[in-house]
């Protein structure tokens, strides 16, 4: 089944009531990517906000180059 999304600009999206709603929501996940929280709460929620997309690729690039430098150092330990 296939949900619509609800696509919202990121000011649109912080100046609805639902904002935070999915602040709480997302106080539940634990540990992850960026995109994987978006992506859950679409799935929860139907909103989808493009402006994000970009912005969590890369921050979530750079959680795995720093997770590649801590496991190199602790592998050297």
């Amino acid at each position: 089944m296939s949900k619509e999304a609800k696509r919202l600009t990121l000011d649109e999206f912080l100046s609805s009531e639902t904002s935070s709603d999915v602040s709480k929501l997302a106080e539940t996940f634990s540990g992850g990517s960026f995109m994987c929280c978006h992506t859950h709460i679409f799935a929860e929620t139907g909103i989808w906000i493009d402006e994000l997309v970009p912005v969590f690729k890369k921050l979530d690039a750079q959680l795995a180059v720093n997770n590649e430098r801590t496991v190199s150092v602790l592998a050297k330990a």
